[in-house]
């Protein structure tokens, strides 16, 4: 039997000990290599969103209403952006409406779900649907 230490083995204690050393060696690194891949079946933890906690969820909508007139809705905590053709305004939520109501100069925006009025000042559309497409 071959000495692992390159010297013939010839049953004494040296050769002994350098296979004891040469398992315990092998051994070590075997249990090193076998913890390293069972690491990777550990179930690992759920990650969080990556926006701070209390980041408003932004909400996009495309709208169509009668008199074939279309708009994009962004809406975003408090605020929402109107987004009309040729301009975009932003309003904010009315404070004394506990809905989606949003208002500045004479502009208003109620959504209820996927249905919304819009009325301008010099317009009003009652008859708005989300476009989910």
């Amino acid at each position: 039997m071959p000495d692992f230490r390159g010297a013939p083995a010839n049953g004494t204690p040296d050769s002994i000990g350098n296979l004891m050393l040469f398992i315990r060696h092998h051994i070590s690194a075997l249990s090193a290599l076998t913890l390293l891949l069972l690491s990777g079946c550990v179930r690992q933890p759920v990650l969080e969103p990556l926006e701070p906690p209390g980041h408003p969820v932004v909400q996009i909508r495309a709208w169509e209403c009668e008199k074939n007139f279309s708009f994009v809705t962004r809406e975003e905590g408090r605020v929402i952006w109107l987004f009309l053709p040729g301009r975009a305004l932003q309003l904010p939520q009315d404070r004394n409406s506990s809905g989606a109501r949003f208002h500045s100069k004479g502009i208003d925006f109620i959504q209820d779900g996927d249905t919304a009025r819009l009325r301008l000042p010099d317009t009003r559309y009652d008859d708005c649907r989300n476009n989910a497409q």
